[in-house]
């Protein structure tokens, strides 16, 4: 899967530009920046604090590494959080309190620069590559863009007929098969006793939306997915179900193509509860 594998690369990419970020912070006092919880049905607020001034040198990499020449200073002390590439191009996504759109991108020189986004959009904390274009996702709101450079907010819930977004629910994963061709948006909402409503919304053509697309998204009722990756069918989704701070159930669901799953894990079994797959 492309843009899965790439975003391997990517993450391995954001974490050395992390690691170089200790590098050009000389004077400034630590940042701190108030992120969300990266996919999970719960938002919870964390604080990220930028390096403090480097007292020496730095070890030399891992075997088999090498610290890539990139000016970090353009990230303004955010640490990238997420990314993907697509055709040379990479963009790199984070959470910033600063009031600037918290996307990056670069072609294959590594020389990144700040896209252009709409204004209020503080989180951005995944982003996929596809065959229908570039999108976006966090703090549950919904982006795309042609090119990586552009992006727009995608009203899913007035195409739907809905007068207020609330009452779709919140943006919580975004879904993409295999092979690019298909995007589906995971949306919960609130219910009674601190549950939550599971709602699939996908599209092939990135334009007309199907919500309810699947009866398998029940299966995301009071969940939190942490992590989607390539396996299994074609994709293996992994969190708690239910889920929940006190009382979370490790859980791993497949899908072929990003819309209709099925679980792997077992129900009541002690080995799984409690627990959480973070990745």
């Amino acid at each position: 899967m492309k843009q899965l594998n790439s975003f391997r690369v990517v993450v391995a990419v954001s974490m050395l530009l992390a690691a170089c970020g200790a590098d050009v912070t000389t004077t400034s006092q630590p940042v701190s920046t108030t992120s969300s919880s990266v996919i999970g049905t719960t938002v919870a607020d964390t604080t990220t604090t930028g390096p403090e001034s480097p007292t020496g040198d730095r070890s030399d990499p891992a075997e088999g590494w090498g610290r890539l020449d990139v000016d970090t200073e353009v990230f303004g002390g955010v640490v990238p959080v997420g990314g993907a590439v697509q055709d040379g191009r990479t963009v790199l996504v984070a959470c910033s309190d600063d009031g600037t759109f918290p996307v990056w991108w670069s072609d294959a020189d590594l020389e990144f620069e700040r896209a252009n986004g709409p204004e209020g959009v503080s989180c951005v904390q995944q982003v996929e590559s596809t065959a229908l274009g570039w999108f976006g996702g966090g703090a549950g709101q919904l982006l795309r863009s042609a090119d990586g450079i552009t992006w727009e907010e995608v009203d899913v819930a007035g195409s739907l007929g809905y007068e207020e977004p609330f009452q779709l629910g919140y943006a919580d994963n975004l879904l993409v098969s295999p092979d690019g061709t298909r995007i589906t948006v995971l949306y919960r909402r609130a219910a009674e006793a601190e549950s939550t409503v599971a709602t699939l919304v996908t599209t092939v053509d990135g334009e007309t939306w199907v919500q309810n697309a699947h009866p398998s998204q029940s299966l995301f009722d009071s969940s939190s997915i942490t992590a989607v990756i390539e396996g299994g069918d074609g994709l293996l989704a992994g969190g708690s179900s239910p889920g929940g701070e006190f009382v979370p159930t490790a859980a791993v669901f497949t899908s072929r193509d990003g819309l209709s799953w099925r679980r792997l894990t077992p129900r009541g079994n002690a080995d799984f509860d409690d627990k959480v797959i973070n990745d």
